[in-house]
């Protein structure tokens, strides 16, 4: 790898790892369909169903 490529390869790393620290990712209550649209609303349904397919 020339040196450049290491460099950006760097880069994205920390801008990941960054993205991760910053971002506050909490664990759902349950683990069930219903404990995933009781958090995020009922409103999804159409989405989780047409990217299911």
């Amino acid at each position: 790898m020339t040196k450049e490529r290491v460099t950006v390869f760097i880069d994205a790393v920390l801008a990941i790892v960054m993205t991760i620290l910053v971002l506050e990712l909490k664990a759902p209550d349950q683990v069930t369909m219903a404990g995933f649209f009781g958090r995020f609303g009922t409103n999804l349904w159409p989405i989780s169903l047409a990217s299911s397919g």
